[in-house]
């Protein structure tokens, strides 16, 4: 799955393959999919994943 800086579909050259972060929102996108606002454990907006991309971690 890519990451995407916004809406208008930019990719985002950051690598976020097994690494954590927090996802603080959830939207649905009008193309039916869901996607999740990634950021760093400090708070820097980090790019936006489809859902089915993520795992839960505790």
């Amino acid at each position: 799955y890519k990451l995407y800086k916004n809406f208008k579909w930019k990719k985002s050259k950051t690598k976020v393959y097994k690494k954590t972060y927090v996802a603080k929102y959830r939207y649905k996108h009008e193309n039916g999919n869901k996607y999740l606002a990634l950021y760093t454990k400090s708070g820097k907006f980090v790019g936006y994943i489809n859902t089915k991309a993520a795992k839960v971690v505790k």
